[in-house]
């Protein structure tokens, strides 16, 4: 009777790694994860500069284009409300930011997805990645 050795090679992911600590009968928690605290300052101000008016442009998953205005409105801690003014429909909106990732449910199948880039902008998906989506800072 023989034996099968199976061998896979594992991509290294960095993930979070949480801890409990009690507190004055308060639970609070704290990622230890490696180079956390620098990611938490960034989200942190992000969420603060992520307020504003944008523009932008899509495309649909039929591939049609849009364009028209954004306004996103901080509600506090990580959560904004969106709304999109395409042509003569709006749309709302709420979303929450997790690191440089926001995600906004706004009554379709899926919802929006958007990447915080460097400069500003928010690069989006939509309808399960068929929808994309930018929005440009205004007057900043």
């Amino acid at each position: 009777m023989g034996f099968l050795l199976a061998l896979a090679a594992f991509q290294t992911v960095d993930v979070p790694v949480m801890s409990r600590v009690h507190a004055d009968s308060s639970s609070i928690f704290r990622d230890f994860t490696p180079g956390a605290e620098a990611k938490q300052e960034t989200a942190s101000s992000v969420s603060r500069e992520l307020a504003g008016d944008y523009s932008v442009i899509g495309t649909n998953p039929n591939g049609s284009r849009y364009q028209g205005l954004v306004a996103i409105t901080h509600e506090g801690r990580d959560r904004y409300s969106f709304r999109w003014v395409i042509g003569k429909d709006t749309f709302r909106g709420q979303g929450t930011l997790v690191g440089k990732t926001l995600t906004v449910e706004w009554g379709d199948v899926s919802p929006v997805v958007y990447q915080v880039m460097e400069n500003g902008t928010l690069d989006g998906l939509w309808h399960n990645g068929r929808g994309t989506e930018t929005l440009v800072p205004k007057n900043r």
